[in-house]
């Protein structure tokens, strides 16, 4: 059976896509290699461990690297593809598991990708978020954030709707100064939002 290599890593080399071509009869895939060079590449070479960069040395002021270290934003990219693309991943579930994947501009081009977070306002402790959660990531759908904001965009995050506003359970506990426990409470009971969100606590 044949393998799918797509967001696998082997060495410097990232797996990005399955070319129509061959070597030798056998399967080329394109890869981006940390340094953002690419580089065509055979299953056979990827797997025995030959030729894993492009070429290069890690240097390139559009590269992967800076002062001699490798830069997070390349780690952020390489995750997104492994995300969408890598099965075996423990999370693929959340991600390409359920049809999320990654827009072609960034998909094959680092470069790209760190131009675009670089305007978006990236710098380093910022995290990538997804503003649709069942959306891709695309330039349109992604935002720099804290881990506090990304934890109010997940899967299992609960909106109310109150006041002309939706915004998270946890925004309005914050807001109004009533636990969250004590709205889920009464949202179990049966209240309606606004009585849950309006009633003060005694």
């Amino acid at each position: 059976m044949k393998q799918n290599l797509v967001g696998k890593k082997f060495g410097k080399l990232l797996v990005i896509k399955e070319l129509d071509e061959r070597r030798n009869k056998g399967v080329l895939w394109e890869c981006v290699c940390e340094c953002g060079g690419k580089a065509k590449r055979t299953t056979g070479e990827l797997n025995a461990g030959r030729r894993l960069t492009c070429g290069c040395m890690p240097t390139g002021s559009m590269g992967a690297w800076r002062n001699g270290k490798r830069e997070k934003l390349y780690v952020v990219w390489c995750d997104i593809i492994q995300r969408c693309f890598d099965k075996k991943l423990k999370n693929y579930y959340r991600y390409g598991g359920r049809g999320i994947t990654i827009c072609d501009e960034w998909r094959h081009d680092y470069p790209a990708f760190r131009t675009c977070a670089l305007s978006a306002g990236y710098k380093e402790g910022l995290t990538i978020d997804r503003i649709d959660n069942n959306g891709n990531y695309e330039p349109n759908n992604c935002r720099w954030t804290n881990m506090i904001v990304q934890s109010r965009n997940k899967e299992n995050t609960v909106f109310l709707y109150h006041d002309g506003e939706r915004i998270p359970l946890m925004e309005w506990s914050e807001r109004l100064g009533i636990k969250q426990s004590t709205i889920r409470e009464r949202l179990r009971r049966g209240w309606s939002v606004d009585r849950a969100l309006d009633t003060p606590v005694r």
